[in-house]
């Protein structure tokens, strides 16, 4: 270990430079409430909008957002050694750090970067690696793996800047209504129905205004269902049964505001009633899917799922909003969990056993209780991490 101290000592990403910075805070907010101070040492560490990283608190169930204060960085090569810059200047050495825990979404945080430099500095890092977390964040490049790895996806374009097809040529390739969004966003953010030639133009300032890239979908009318895939320390996958989200009926899909701002705005259903023969290749795609974007440790995967088909949605999620994961997991028989240091492999933190609870039936749809609550909510399984060493070799 890197510290002294016997707890393993994490330190906890959050915010960031993305859109989806609010987000962030809410599921690093779960993160820290789910990790248990007798056994681990969490160090809140806040990224501002800016980019720099500054000594957070979490008290009384809040993480602090500083807007100055004692800056991080971590030491090339350094195992994990952690830096302080006070603001009058001059650097301390703090605590090294035994895992990176990265809790950012959307650029900057899940497409590699920030996994790119957990690699430089030698630390283990939870979650995907560099590749994982690059193809699995850009929607265009994880379709095109997913049809290369022969799996269904749902029909799309990708719009650039400099190249936006007509709306006659959208509508003749993948009819009406269509959804656009950015192509490196996560949470909803820029997403939006086309139903009309000027709600086209509207969607295209929108979606331009987060990413240079855009995709276009067609619409699948069908039920939307995930699940969670985990990467064992033998490399076996395990796949969790699936869960079904239900939008509102005002929201007409699962739009930013379902997910975050109305209480009611949607249904999660864990386990859902499917055909044991539809969950059972939904199942067996969603391993596939994992493998083809090249993700390790975690993910989630996303499908609509209508009477003839299962399609994998846009992206297999590489690094799942947690305020939603651990409703997936009570629903396979598990429990909440964090890291378990004990008798785990160099680089890698495994899974704590889990503890069967009966959730056979599918539940009701009380308003706003089963829906995706990032305040209440709490986070549950990293199965793994990654020490650049075992990244190395392959």
């Amino acid at each position: 270990m890197g510290s002294s101290s016997s707890k393993l000592r994490i330190a906890v990403l959050f915010g960031g430079r993305s859109a989806e910075h609010d987000v962030s805070i809410l599921s690093a907010t779960n993160v820290m409430s789910a990790l248990d101070p007798a056994k681990y040492d969490a160090v809140p560490v806040y990224v501002s909008p800016r980019g720099t990283w500054l000594l957070s608190r979490f008290e009384d169930g809040k993480l602090a957002l500083p807007e100055t204060g004692m800056q991080l960085a971590l030491v090339p090569g350094g195992k994990g050694r952690l830096l302080a810059l006070p603001p009058e200047g001059g650097a301390l050495d703090l605590p090294a750090i035994d895992i990176l825990f990265p809790v950012l979404h959307g650029l900057h945080g899940e497409d590699g970067s920030v996994q790119g430099l957990a690699e430089v500095a030698d630390v283990p890092l939870a979650g995907c690696g560099i590749l994982g977390s690059a193809t699995a964040l850009d929607k265009d490049i994880a379709k095109r793996l997913f049809r290369d790895a022969g799996l269904s996806a749902a029909r799309s374009l990708t719009l650039h800047s400099h190249a936006v097809p007509s709306f006659e040529e959208l509508t003749e390739t993948l009819g009406l209504p269509v959804f656009l969004k950015p192509a490196r966003q996560g949470s909803s953010v820029g997403v939006s129905k086309v139903t009309s030639a000027e709600g086209y133009a509207a969607a295209l300032e929108e979606g331009f205004r987060h990413d240079r890239k855009l995709l276009a979908e067609e619409f699948i009318k069908g039920r939307e269902i995930e699940c969670a895939v985990l990467e064992r320390p033998d490399g076996t996958l395990f796949v969790s049964r699936p869960g079904e989200i239900v939008p509102a009926e005002s929201h007409g899909f699962y739009s930013y505001d379902a997910k975050y701002i109305d209480a009611d705005g949607a249904a999660l259903m864990v386990p859902t009633e499917l055909p044991e023969q539809v969950e059972a290749e939904m199942l067996d795609m969603a391993a596939r899917a994992f493998r083809a974007l090249g993700c390790d440790g975690m993910a989630r995967a996303d499908f609509f799922v209508n009477r003839r088909h299962a399609h994998p949605r846009q992206r297999a999620q590489h690094h799942p909003r947690l305020h939603r994961y651990q409703h997936v997991f009570q629903g396979d028989g598990g429990k909440r969990r964090a890291l378990c240091r004990a008798d785990r492999p160099a680089g890698r933190a495994r899974p704590c056993p889990r503890r069967a609870i009966d959730k056979t039936k599918r539940p009701p749809l009380p308003a706003g209780r089963n829906r995706r609550d990032p305040a209440r909510d709490q986070c549950a399984v990293i199965s793994r991490t990654i020490s650049p060493a075992e990244s190395a070799d392959g």
